[in-house]
């Protein structure tokens, strides 16, 4: 067992911590464990490789994510500058063009 405390990082896979680097610790070796924040965490933990595998590698999205832009594109009959005038679209301001 360690005898001095000793900081270490790992990541979750199946449900068992895995430490960096091959550390292994001995059966019943006493830890504390500090669970970084999402956005603290390595980007390489939740990167993905771009489907043509050319560029640099992306966040993966959250599920809300993927349903949000499942729908994007989907609308078909909304004026040409909406993006730019929908306020005027959506309360009746002005037009900006």
């Amino acid at each position: 067992m360690l005898h001095e405390q000793a900081e270490l990082t790992g990541t979750v896979h199946q449900g068992v911590i895995v430490i960096d680097d091959g550390v292994e610790l001995p059966e019943g070796q006493t830890v504390k464990i500090i669970v970084q924040a999402a956005d603290t965490a390595k980007p390489e933990s939740n990167a993905v490789e771009p489907a043509d595998g050319v560029g640099n590698a992306q966040p993966a999205l959250s599920p809300l994510a993927q349903m949000l832009l499942s729908h994007a594109g989907t609308v078909d009959d909304w004026p040409a500058d909406f993006a730019l005038n929908h306020d005027h679209y959506l309360y009746g301001a002005d037009k900006r063009q």
